[in-house]
């Protein structure tokens, strides 16, 4: 069941293109609600439900992965960029590190449970980071 999230991890060679044209807060928002959504098709618990929500999250992390590192590039000082990415890929290990044994130990409760507040933290991630973005002033002619 595992290996059906593995074709999705193609799409970071996508994210890539998506990044160039759209630009880097796209990219990163599209992969968090991509790993949203697939938290909250996983609530449904059927066999199907998680072999997509499998799918969808792979994908979803092949996006707001190369997203968020450019987001962090481009927001940095070059004087402080390698700190905050190196700062960025700590958390990432670290979380993906801790998750499976924090989840083997919540799994006695029921994973249907577990769900909504990872879901409504990737949600919060991706408001998040619209928050203190600098748009360009419009040049209107006066």
């Amino acid at each position: 069941m595992r290996l059906t999230g593995l074709p999705p991890l193609l799409l970071t060679f996508a994210a890539a293109a998506v990044t160039r044209r759209y630009g880097a807060l796209v990219t990163a928002r599209v992969g968090l609600m991509l790993a949203a959504l697939a938290l909250a098709i996983a609530t449904f618990a059927s066999p199907f439900a998680i072999i997509t929500a499998s799918v969808v999250i792979s994908g979803g992390v092949a996006f707001a992965v190369p997203g968020l590192i450019a987001t962090i590039a481009a927001r940095a000082t070059n004087a402080n960029r390698g700190f905050a990415l190196a700062i960025y890929t700590f958390t990432l290990f670290l979380g993906a590190s801790l998750a499976p044994p924090i989840a083997q130990a919540l799994a006695a409760i029921g994973t249907v449970l577990l769900w909504p507040l990872p879901t409504a933290l990737l949600l919060a991630a991706t408001v998040g980071l619209s928050i203190g973005v600098r748009r360009p002033q419009s040049s209107k002619p006066n």
